[in-house]
């Protein structure tokens, strides 16, 4: 059983029923890389994980495949290409709860609302129509000029595209990180960045408004709520 793999953390499925076999061996082609390089060549395994399911193997292998194609058609500087970007952006929301009262003094808003005229509505059904990218990509990330949770959607798009294997990644300003927002990302591979801008609360009501500490109270009670209180922001 052969099967290429490419540096970096990646996941792989090996089907190994229809192998018929009960030992798995990994081997690793030696190169040249010159007289300078002493060490040994190595593989590492982060996880293993059983699972019986053909959906989810056929899954894993077509991201698999998809970003060995990419990365072959970029450095063969192809024009036209088969593969999809395995790092997908989109931008689910328009809307911002500071922006729509003052944008921000770095935020370039009037002129990306400008740009944004005539695009498509985001919405489940719009991303089930992107399918043949994202369900190929092994991450997502959300760019939006808007805030992320505001879309009445969230939770189900959130659910439909970060997989254990598919990271989703998003920036917000946490003023909308309560109950109902924190119950769509627990349990979930969602890495969310929070962009506060202050230190303090006296700080962050100069210049946006006073709901500093609420904010603070609400990624507390997410670190509290993942089990994970040693990540909470003091």
């Amino acid at each position: 059983m052969g099967r290429q793999i490419e540096a970096g953390w990646y996941w792989y499925s090996i089907d190994l029923a229809a192998e018929a076999q009960t030992e798995l061996e990994l081997a690793i082609d030696r190169f040249d890389a010159g007289p300078a390089e002493t060490r040994e060549l190595g593989i590492m395994l982060r996880a293993v994980v059983w699972h019986d399911s053909a959906e989810r193997h056929a899954q894993i292998e077509r991201v698999r495949a998809n970003t060995i194609l990419n990365e072959a058609e970029y450095r063969s500087g192809a024009v036209v290409l088969k593969s999809v970007p395995p790092l997908l952006r989109l931008s689910m929301e328009v809307r911002c709860n500071i922006a729509s009262n003052q944008a921000c003094v770095y935020c370039s808003w009037n002129g990306v609302k400008r740009d944004e005229i005539g695009s498509p509505e985001f919405d489940l059904s719009f991303l089930r129509t992107l399918d043949p990218y994202w369900s190929a990509a092994r991450e997502i990330n959300d760019c939006s000029f808007g805030e992320p949770p505001m879309h009445a959607e969230f939770a189900e798009i959130v659910d439909l595209i970060a997989t254990e294997e598919r990271a989703f990644s998003f920036t917000t300003n946490g003023k909308i990180m309560g109950p109902k927002t924190r119950k769509a990302l627990l349990g979930r591979n969602v890495l969310v960045y929070i962009s506060i801008d202050s230190a303090t609360s006296a700080g962050f009501a100069r210049y946006r408004d006073r709901s500093f500490d609420r904010i603070l109270r609400d990624l507390r009670a997410l670190c509290v709520e993942k089990g994970n209180i040693a990540t909470c922001p003091m």
